[in-house]
Order: structure tokens, then C-alpha cells, then sequence
């Protein structure tokens, strides 16, 4: 059972790594049209929400399945 743990350990440490490229790409399009984004009332970075929710419930359910694959086998 080393195969499931893996690709957990591998989902648990690739979702932060996606939740920062779309960051970064939040950034850079924010930096090349700033215009775009004056006109929403809100923050640039109000956009990140939903991404960040997700990449944290992502962690959350991996971190949870391995450790009831430990306890498990």
C-alpha cells in the first residue's frame, strides 16, 4: 500500500505548488492591466479565495486519507 501513500504525499504537496502559479499569474496580470482590475471595487487579490479554499481542503483530505492509511496498514 506504499503506492497510495505516495500519490497522497505527492497530492498534498502539489496543491500548494498550483494554488502559487495561479497567484503568480493573479500578479502578473494585475502588474501588465491594472486598468482592468480598478474596476472592480474589490482587491486584486480577492480572486485567491476560491483557489485557496480549494488548495486547503485538497491538503486537508489528503493529509486525513494518509493517516488513515497508517492507522490502517
Amino acid at each position: 500500500m506504499k503506492k497510495p501513500d505516495q500519490f497522497l504525499h505527492t497530492l498534498f504537496w502539489a496543491a500548494p505548488g498550483v494554488f502559487a502559479g495561479i497567484a503568480l499569474y493573479e500578479y502578473i496580470d494585475f502588474r501588465v492591466r491594472p486598468g482592468l482590475y480598478a474596476m472592480q471595487s474589490a482587491p486584486w487579490y480577492v480572486g485567491l479565495l476560491p483557489p485557496g479554499v480549494v488548495c486547503l481542503m485538497v491538503m486537508a483530505a489528503a493529509w486525513v486519507l494518509r493517516r488513515v492509511i497508517r492507522k490502517w496498514l
